[in-house]
Parts: structure tokens; sequence; C-alpha cells
């Protein structure tokens, strides 16, 4: 994933957008055209909301009856009418059903349709666009991956958030590693992400005035902080 300076791809977007007729005239012409009838005011929320996600993303509006809005529209609805209702329940609490052709299946059946859809509008622009000149947060991603490679979403937040908790944790508290434990494991378990064999260790509050982040007499393998 890829880091995006998020105020200077928010101008850029910006100014890349046409705004001679923004996405809310397309729900204004939409209301216009149907002279006083009737309308069902989610399907347009929804057309509006979608455009102008698509204006953000895409750098393009599309009109309302366009096959690609719909598309994503129906699929999405579909999808969160299922996982909020039993079925996302059934889903959760029993694995055993997970596999078998219920309606939650139509969940991952539409989530593919989707990536998919918006795949095929990604792979348009990285033939289409025109490197320093974004039309939208695509081509702003698709620069970001030129420069920067892939780097974690948030990853300067995370570390920041870490770094403060464990401050925090090492000022008050001292954590070392139990006489009764034996010799750490330092074998690692793989998974989604890289993690230690699970342990415990010993904690204590620190004295007043003691800002030292080893335990006191304890062995090197001892002097652990988390």
């Amino acid at each position: 994933m890829v880091v995006l300076n998020g105020l200077q791809a928010m101008k850029e977007v910006t100014l890349s957008v046409e705004f001679e007729g923004r996405t809310h005239d397309c729900m204004i012409n939409d209301l216009t055209e149907r002279k006083g009838k009737a309308t069902d005011p989610k399907t347009l929320f929804h057309n509006a909301a979608c455009n102008v996600i698509c204006t953000v993303l895409f750098g393009t509006r599309f009109k309302y009856e366009d096959e690609f809005l719909q598309l994503n529209i129906r699929h999405i609805a579909e999808i969160s009418k299922i996982i909020n209702g039993p079925w996302a329940m059934i889903y959760d609490m029993l694995p055993l059903l997970r596999h078998l052709p219920l309606p939650f299946q139509k969940v991952f059946q539409n989530m593919n349709k989707v990536r998919k859809s918006l795949g095929e509008q990604v792979s348009q622009h990285k033939k289409s666009r025109v490197p320093g000149e974004p039309r939208g947060l695509t081509d702003c991603y698709l620069d970001e991956m030129e420069k920067c490679g892939c780097v974690c979403l948030g990853e300067g937040l995370a570390r920041m958030e870490l770094f403060l908790i464990l401050m925090t944790l090492l000022r008050r508290f001292k954590f070392f590693w139990p006489e009764d434990a034996g010799v750490p494991d330092y074998t690692p378990i793989f998974g989604v992400t890289q993690r230690p064999k699970p342990y415990r260790l010993g904690v204590r509050l620190r004295d007043s005035g003691d800002f030292s982040f080893g335990a006191c007499g304890a062995r090197p393998h001892q002097q652990m902080a988390i």
C-alpha cells in the first residue's frame, strides 16, 4: 500500500476535476426530468453518493443510468443488506455452514464483482494517465507508487502511537522475565503478521524517580521491555 500526502493529493485532485456541472447537478437534473413524479430517495442518494466517490477516485462523473454506476450500487446494496441481516449472524456463529450455497455466499460473489469492476477502471487509468497530472485519487496513488514503492498505509501514525504507548508504560512500570519462565523461545509464528510465541512478563510499578528501563539485578535475558 502507499501513503499519500492527504492535503497535497486532495489539492491535486480538486484542481484536476472539472467543476462545471458538478456531481450534485446530476441529481438536480434527474429530479427536474421527473417533472414531479414520485421518486425513491434511497435510490437518488445512492446515485449521488456513488457519483461523488467516483469523481474523487477517478475524476469521472457518470450518468445515473450508467451501467458501471448502477451495477456497483446494486452489488454494494445487496452486500449491506446481507451483512446487516440474520445470514451474517449464521455465518459467524456456525462455521460449518460457511461453505454451503446459502445466501451469505452472495456477499463474496458481489465483492469479487465490485473488485473486478474497480480493477478495470484502474487498468484504464494506468493506460491513459499522464504522470504528474492526476485526474483523481487513483492517479495520485499511481504517481506515488512510482516514487515511494510499497509502504503500509498509516505506518507513520501507527509507529508514533506505538512509541507513545510504550513510553507511557515504561515510565510507570518495569517489565521483566519471570524467574520460573525458563529461557525465552524466539521462534516466530507466521500468519497474517509475524509474532512471537505466547509468553508472560512480570510487571512492577516503578519507584518514584526511577527511569531506568532494565530490571535491577536481572540476568541479561531478563532485562526486557515490551
